[in-house]
């Protein structure tokens, strides 16, 4: 049964492909417009390694993915939307390698083909969060186009070019680690697939050599970018993970049964959406029978795709194995496919190979046995899948959106299943069903579901907008002495991300447990509360409304002390009307300055106030009013100093400075400053007169 060509020129299938993927890449920008971060966690990581920290103290080594998307510094309030549009770039960029992949073993139209529905795969649902897998998706199939391009012609060269990439991969995100072994296995199935006396030695030669390359790229650049951090393979946050896995200590029967019950679900999901491919990989492999150079490419890109996969796979399985049982929501009921399912498309292009090389097919029988087992897998899926399994966009994305809609769900199952009968009658019957009804039809529908499910997370959470709040309402100084309190540590990371702060300090207290200070640290002076929550008795209540609750501690006693201007003054109250600090002190620039102060000032106090005046209004009379009492002081152009009386009830906490003249440097030709100075404050000293 031929296969359609579409088009004898297939000069214009790139620049078609190139036209649908700059469509593509307008719409997942547009897609993941005002979406608010949800692998807060994960999020909050990176997007503190990259914008707040030095990469000397990353917990994470992704040096090379921090370097890159440092230019979201240059976006101001809008870094997420910059982020996103890096995402969606890196994303649609890998598509070009996979065509090129399939080129070498299909015409082009097809090829382009399975290169958009890539793009349009579920696990762009990652686009949108500030981590580096759509970095890492680019990279992986960077790094694939480089494994093949060294099996079509075998050179030192191409190793170290392969080396090279990996080594790249690693600094984008430390999972790439786990591909070095297939790597190094595929380098060996290259030299024995030259059948030329000494392949062995070659191929450990040309693995030694790509190896180390990796290895000399990530130590090196590492280096360069964090210094001693970058030496750190795995990074503390790593270290620290794989310790706290190592506590299980689970029997090797347990763990297998774990990983058992896991695999059956990743084998499940992959049978749903990629049956064909999953039963046409068979005929891939037939390693001793002399082949032409397109079946040696399909059998290439058959072993790469086996190592990849198969060493992506054994590894999620068995890290989720490990994890069940040790906290809150591990079990094997997660499916990450979030670890491998950048490399999915190799399935598409398994197929699309067998599909057009002149592979030797496989026999009736073999098929009926092969295709029976995947129908047994299809039909174990549609009974269990959704029942044992946990739908997480985070951890699959493609269970997630498969589980939004039951027709949408029995759809895809109805498509693999015909196409698997159809593979079972005949093997190019079974896999044109597959590459032109099943896979554009999958591929838009899950392309809908996962809009869905995306665009869900474009309404800021109470959690959300506690953290936006605090970070327009609290300066820089105030929010390095925040704490944030909630009884859900998803709650805590959320808030805590949109604060941009790592001095912010996060508490996790039941919400049935009242607030004291005894919980709180000493050097902690706000406190944002997300919940129910009440605030101590003698706390200063700035913001309430909802589930946001924001405080700070009692205010400390001025008596007696000569307070500065250029500090902050928030540990005795608060001042309006003055102008950022200066090492000096800090200009007035309204009309009226007012020290409010947080306990009541005295009965009979003395006020010294020490400052100077700008322009006009030195030695111009500025009226100070306590309470019912006002009166007046002078100040000189520098070095000024006034001393006022005052009598009050005992209740009142504020000093207002009315300024004679506010007046800009620009009007007086000093400077092209605007702001209208007044008075520049510089010390203030309050003294109990009726004190010992």
């Amino acid at each position: 049964m031929k296969l359609p060509a579409f088009s004898n020129d297939s000069r214009r299938a790139p620049a078609y492909l190139a036209g649908a993927l700059a469509l593509v890449f307008v719409l997942l920008f547009l897609r993941n417009a005002g979406i608010y971060p949800v692998v807060f966690v994960d999020e909050w990581v990176y997007s503190s390694a990259t914008r707040m920290l030095p990469f000397s103290e990353a917990q994470v080594p992704s040096f090379l993915y921090y370097k890159v998307y440092t230019l979201t510094n240059y976006c101001g309030d809008s870094y997420l939307d910059c982020n996103r549009m890096l995402n969606t770039l890196f994303y649609v960029l890998a598509s070009p390698f996979i065509y090129l992949l399939a080129r070498r073993v299909a015409p082009a139209w097809p090829s382009a083909l399975v290169a958009l529905a890539a793009a349009l795969a579920p696990n762009n649902a990652y686009t949108p969060f500030f981590m580096p897998e759509a970095m890492y998706y680019c990279a992986f199939w960077c790094l694939s186009w480089a494994a093949l391009y060294l099996h079509e012609l075998p050179s030192p060269r191409r190793a170290l070019l392969l080396g090279a990439l990996l080594g790249g991969a690693i600094l984008v995100k430390l999972h790439a680690i786990f591909l070095m072994p297939g790597l190094a296995l595929f380098v060996l199935y290259t030299a024995y697939a030259e059948r030329r006396p000494g392949w062995l030695l070659r191929g450990l030669l040309w693995a030694a050599l790509m190896l180390a390359a990796a290895l000399a790229l990530r130590f090196g650049l590492g280096y360069r970018l964090a210094g001693k951090n970058g030496l750190d393979l795995f990074g503390s946050l790593y270290s620290g993970q794989a310790a706290y896995t190592a506590k299980s200590h689970y029997p090797l029967g347990q763990l297998m049964s774990f990983a058992w019950h896991n695999l059956q679900g990743h084998l499940m999901l992959l049978g749903a959406l990629f049956a064909v491919p999953l039963a046409a990989l068979a005929g891939g492999f037939n390693f001793l029978r002399p082949a032409g150079p397109q079946e040696r490419r399909l059998q290439a890109l058959s072993v790469y795709s086996v190592l990849a996969l198969g060493s992506l796979l054994g590894l999620t399985i068995m890290f989720t194995a490990s994890i069940t049982g040790l906290a809150v929501g591990d079990s094997t009921a997660r499916i990450h496919t979030r670890y491998y399912d950048f490399a999915l498309p190799l399935l598409s292009l398994c197929a699309l190979a067998a599909a057009y090389a002149p592979a030797r097919a496989l026999s009736a029988t073999a098929r009926v046995v092969l295709g029976l087992l995947v129908v047994v897998l299809i039909w174990h899926c549609r009974a269990h899948l959704l029942h044992w399994f946990a739908p997480g966009v985070i951890d699959t994305p493609e269970l997630r959106t498969l589980s939004l809609r039951n027709n949408l769900f029995n759809i895809i199952l109805g498509l693999s299943l015909l196409s698997v009968l159809g593979w079972m009658a005949s093997q190019r019957l079974g896999l044109r069903l597959f590459l032109f009804l099943v896979l554009p039809v999958v591929t838009v529908l899950l392309a809908w579901g996962t809009a869905q499910e995306v665009r869900a997370s474009r309404w800021a959470d109470s959690a959300s907008k506690a953290g936006l709040f605090a970070r327009q309402y609290l300066s820089r100084d105030q929010s390095d002495k925040l704490i944030i309190v909630a009884s859900d540590i998803a709650v805590l990371h959320r808030s805590r991300f949109f604060l941009e702060n790592p001095k912010t300090e996060i508490m996790m207290v039941p919400g049935d447990q009242p607030m004291d200070w005894t919980r709180i640290p000493a050097e902690r002076q706000w406190v944002m509360a997300i919940g129910q929550f009440q605030p101590p008795q003698d706390a200063r209540v700035i913001a309430r409304k909802d589930d946001l609750l924001l405080f700070q501690k009692p205010a400390q006693s001025a008596l007696g002390k000569r307070i500065s201007f250029n500090l902050p003054f928030g540990d005795y109250g608060r001042v309006d009307g003055l102008a950022w600090p200066d090492t000096w002190g800090a200009w007035s620039q309204e009309q009226q300055v007012t020290v409010e102060y947080g306990r009541a000032l005295p009965k009979r106090f003395t006020m010294l106030f020490e400052g100077r005046a700008f322009g006009p209004n030195v030695d111009k009379d500025v009226v100070v009013t306590v309470g019912a009492r006002q009166q007046t002081m002078r100040m000189p152009a520098l070095n000024g100093r006034a001393t006022l009386h005052f009598e009050t009830d005992g209740q009142a906490h504020t000093i207002s400075f009315r300024i004679p003249q506010p007046t800009s440097p620009a009007m007086l030709g000093l400077e092209p400053d605007t702001r209208p100075f007044g008075i520049g404050f510089e010390y203030i000293t309050i003294t109990d007169d009726d004190a010992p």
